[in-house]
């Protein structure tokens, strides 16, 4: 009698030597998707990450202003090199202060509270071929506390992600104020 690991392996394989596109493999996702719960259930974060990455996530970016000036991050990794206004992927059943409170958290250091957020401007990133198609909210965050881990900026910096231009005609006129 063959296990359940081996039978797992199995079907990789076939996906695997026919391709994701072929008959079988599509057969099988579904299969496997129609056992998946919606997101508010799925079994860990490690599976719904899997599973967003490979749909059109909701991202939600801080707009941080003060004085004038706009305050970014720096980011190297595989996908992207450069300026850019930090977020995150809005995680299922998580209200949206709470999701904010836990990415700034991270981004900009323990000492720093989001106090509110508005949406000033959204769009939906279908050009991004490094990782996927995604929607994402650009957030006047009103905070407290100094943010860490990145610089302020008063005019665009030459170097700002390619995707992240298109946020600084939007918050233009907030530097300005």
């Amino acid at each position: 009698m063959i296990n359940a690991n081996s039978a797992l392996e199995i079907v990789l394989d076939k996906i695997r030597n026919e391709g994701p596109k072929s008959e079988f493999s599509k057969q099988a996702f579904v299969r496997v998707l129609d056992l998946l719960p919606a997101a508010p259930n799925i079994p860990g974060l490690d599976v719904f990450c899997a599973w967003a990455v490979k749909g059109v996530p909701y991202f939600v970016d801080f707009c941080i202003i003060r004085e004038g000036k706009v305050f970014l991050t720096y980011r190297s990794d595989q996908h992207y090199r450069g300026w850019h206004f930090p977020g995150f992927f809005r995680l299922p059943e998580m209200p949206l202060l709470e999701n904010c409170q836990e990415a700034a958290s991270r981004e900009f250091g323990d000492q720093f509270r989001i106090l509110g957020v508005e949406p000033i401007f959204t769009f939906d990133q279908e050009d991004d071929t490094n990782r996927f198609h995604h929607a994402t909210n650009l957030m006047l965050t009103q905070y407290s506390g100094e943010p860490q881990n990145g610089e302020w900026f008063s005019e665009m910096p030459e170097n700002i992600l390619r995707l992240h231009r298109r946020y600084w005609p939007h918050i233009e006129k907030f530097l300005k104020a």
